[in-house]
């Protein structure tokens, strides 16, 4: 399956924002302080598992079981999207 089909069928496809570990990646144009917020959540908890390796572990596993809007971990960093108002 093509790198596309899987994050389309993931739900990536409107990805506006990535984070690997400290390294954050905004589409240049779609991202605010909303998102930034969201990205950085993403980090805290890289943090608190310890890693890529555990976080990307329990993250695609939670996309696959609950879907990405879904995903308890997507949920979280949602929920801190607030601190941007």
């Amino acid at each position: 399956m093509k790198l596309r089909q899987v994050a389309e069928t993931l739900g990536f496809q409107e990805m506006a924002g990535l984070t690997l570990g400290y390294g954050i990646y905004l589409v240049q144009g779609r991202w605010d302080n909303t998102l930034l917020c969201h990205e950085l959540r993403h980090v805290q908890q890289y943090e608190r598992k310890g890693g890529i390796s555990s976080f990307m572990g329990e993250y695609l596993q939670q996309v696959l079981t609950h879907g990405y809007y879904s995903a308890p971990l997507e949920v979280d960093a949602r929920a801190h999207e607030h601190l941007a108002r």
